[in-house]
């Protein structure tokens, strides 16, 4: 509990399995690997210089805005952006992440729109990394095929002298920051014990790691003030439910921050940039509010206070911003710019403010409603490098001078041919649920839809379940629409973007409320007249999985199929088996196996597995840390035991998710090829 202070589918009706096998010794060979490198290259120049014509040609296209059938699946999977895009230190380069060679590797830009160059080939995806504030050196993390045991390196900046500081594919290692005055640079690791966090800081100049904090508990590092004497900890208690600390880093002295009432709700607090002074420090919180609002934190008056309520910073955030959360923010290392990003129902918007002027810095339209990945500023503060996409762009990067105003693009998307307005739009739709509460989606129809009644539709559940469907770019839903698929991808009670108290309107003994959520959003579609009721698909990853199963298990008759991702199928299964650190987090959101167990059991859909008509495709990687593939191995045998039509595709290689290209263009021809069997049929 938190710390409370009162002071402060098949041809045929036989069940199948596949079985994915990894590929990692292709890559062994150093010779092979060389000319990899050089493919890869030549590879990103061709398709690199048909993006630009793409691009230039995007007016010529405009001329018909149909969906061609001739684009495939692998035409729509192979379509190319780039994101986590970080300035060099000294700002004339930008770093980005972009799949282009088959999973997420560095890349480099010398200028705006030249050709990237790759810097990092792993076999697995880079899943994080950071740029040093004081030289030219890069941190980054990567696992091996989706166990999540990150592992740490140090590399320069070309790619070389790449340095593995942790070692150990058994532990979870996690970048937390840089120093700004030393060559040091801290992180957080369950080394210890598989069920905590403790903090470390490691010496870049002379290859040492130092304990730095150790507790029975989750403890995540936030930051450092500049004087180098304090770091806020941040203690988890569930995903929405944190304390923070301050840690003395000369005397150990741990301080609790966070004074929250013993009745309080949960709540978040997180640190966000200190003041050049070291005297405070900004942070977002929902504590007593709905939405993630910003604050200060006076380490003199050991106060936090929300900047509304303080004339001098209440300009940052404007009073309609305050019913909306704070999803990212920014402050320049001058702390003469702030850039932030609020959302609501799956739609961003970015804010830029001048600290010193107290004003707007005004932004083009194209920062203005979408889906904002990512921006940082530039050491000197002058620009920032902003990363968004939106329904009809994959993720594109533009850099913004912040005196002035000038917009630079400095990536292309690569569409693979494909006409950028054939993408659809989709429509935001509101509609209220079976106890009147309103919730949304967005809905989309492919070109041409008649009402007719006639349209399949795919109902698509995100995970989380704090998680949100939104407004951003999806090639496999522009997939589905061009062969002539509808789409719901529904934001159910549970999910964020509309405040604290929605988010947590599925917890526990509600769990299946935002089940009934479903049922009425397919009520909706069918009412528009474009549906077809004989061929709803539910569909859905991870938490999405177990509502997919949840869909089947309680309104059999509703869906002509599921298709079931990474997805829980027992809840007392996957609280025993989920990693050590997750499990009290997990049981804070689902329930507790101790004092919650018959319920547990009763919402479980492998318990009601007979309630299963339509056919099911579960889809799992055999390294899957979060959600165990024996979630997909049981429910399988289950309904595979009733002579049910099952099928189960499992990759060898592959975690909580599908991160290589191979494995995602033979799991979305296995669902496109059982949709068409079970689904548009006639």
């Amino acid at each position: 509990m938190k710390t409370n202070n009162l002071n402060q589918i098949t041809q045929s009706n036989i069940p199948l399995t596949f079985i994915r096998k990894p590929a990692s010794f292709f890559m062994k060979a150093h010779k092979f690997f060389q000319m990899i490198r050089l493919i890869t290259f030549i590879f990103f120049v061709f398709i690199f210089q048909n993006a630009n014509a793409q691009n230039n040609d995007l007016s010529k296209e405009k001329k018909s805005a149909v969906h061609d059938d001739n684009y495939s699946l692998e035409n729509y999977l192979r379509i190319r952006g780039a994101g986590s895009p970080v300035y060099s230190y000294d700002g004339k380069k930008v770093f980005i992440k972009t799949s282009m060679n088959g999973t997420s590797q560095i890349w480099v830009i010398d200028k705006p729109m030249q050709l990237p160059k790759q810097i990092t080939f792993f076999h697995n995806r880079i899943k994080y990394y950071s740029y040093s504030p004081l030289e030219d050196l890069i941190v980054f993390q990567k696992d091996i095929d989706g166990a999540e045991n990150d592992q740490i390196f140090l590399m320069k900046p070309d790619g070389s002298d790449v340095l593995n500081i942790t070692n150990d594919n058994d532990v979870k290692y996690r970048f937390a920051f840089w120093s700004d005055t030393e060559k040091v640079f801290y992180y957080y690791s369950n080394e210890r014990s598989s069920a905590y966090y403790d903090i470390y800081s490691y010496n870049y100049e002379t290859n040492t790691k130092s304990l730095v904090f150790l507790s029975d508990n989750r403890n995540y590092p936030g930051n450092i003030s500049p004087d180098g004497k304090y770091v806020v900890i941040s203690r988890s208690y569930a995903n929405f439910d944190n304390d923070l600390f301050l840690l003395d880093l000369i005397t150990g002295e741990l301080t609790l921050l966070t004074l929250y009432t013993a009745n309080s709700d949960p709540c978040r607090t997180y640190a966000r940039a200190w003041t050049k002074d070291s005297k405070g420090f900004y942070y977002i919180s929902d504590y007593n509010r709905n939405f993630m609002n910003l604050g200060y934190y006076d380490l003199d008056n050991k106060k936090f206070k929300y900047i509304d309520e303080m004339p001098e910073l209440s300009f940052i955030v404007s009073k309609e911003n305050l019913n909306k959360d704070i999803t990212k923010i920014e402050f320049s290392k001058d702390m003469s710019s702030v850039a932030y990003s609020v959302n609501y129902e799956g739609i961003d918007e970015m804010v830029i403010k001048d600290m010193r002027n107290k004003t707007n810095v005004p932004l083009p339209d194209e920062l203005k409603r979408s889906h904002m990945r990512d921006f940082s500023f530039s050491n000197d503060g002058e620009k920032i490098i902003i990363a968004f996409n939106n329904y009809n762009i994959p993720t594109v990067v533009y850099q913004y001078e912040i005196s002035t105003s000038k917009l630079e693009q400095f990536t292309k998307p690569y569409l693979n041919g494909i006409p950028q307005d054939s993408f659809i739009k989709p429509e935001l739709v509101k509609i209220k649920s079976f106890d009147s509460l309103e919730v949304s989606g967005f809905f989309y129809l492919p070109q041409g839809a008649k009402k007719d009644s006639n349209l399949p539709c795919i109902i698509y559940i995100h995970g989380g379940p704090e998680g949100q469907s939104d407004i951003g770019f999806n090639p496999v839903f522009q997939y589905y629409l061009s062969k002539g698929f509808a789409i719901l991808a529904p934001n159910v009670r549970g999910s964020r973007g509309k405040g604290k108290h929605f988010k947590s309107l599925d917890d526990v003994r509600l769990r299946e409320n935002s089940v009934a959520d479903i049922a009425e959003f397919t009520k909706y579609i069918i009412s528009t007249g474009y549906i077809n009721k004989n061929k709803i698909v539910i569909m859905g990853t991870s938490y999405g999985g177990y509502m997919t199963l949840a869909c089947l298990t309680l309104y059999p008759e509703i869906y002509a199929a599921g298709v079931c991702r990474v997805g829980i199928s027992n809840f007392i299964t996957f609280l025993m088996n989920t990693a050590d650190y997750r499990r009290s987090v997990r049981e804070a959101e689902y329930g507790n196996l101790q004092y919650d167990f018959g319920f547990l059991e009763s919402i479980s859909p492998i318990h009601k597995v007979d309630r299963i008509k339509a056919p099911l495709l579960l889809i799992h990687g055999a390294n899957d840390p979060r959600v165990p593939v024996s979630e997909a191995e049981q429910i399988y045998e289950a309904i595979k035991s009733r002579d049910g039509i099952v099928e189960f595709l499992k990759f060898e290689n592959e975690g909580h998710g599908i991160s290589k290209s191979e494995n995602k263009l033979e799991a979305y021809k296995r669902i496109v090829e059982f949709l068409d069997e079970y689904v548009k049929k006639d």
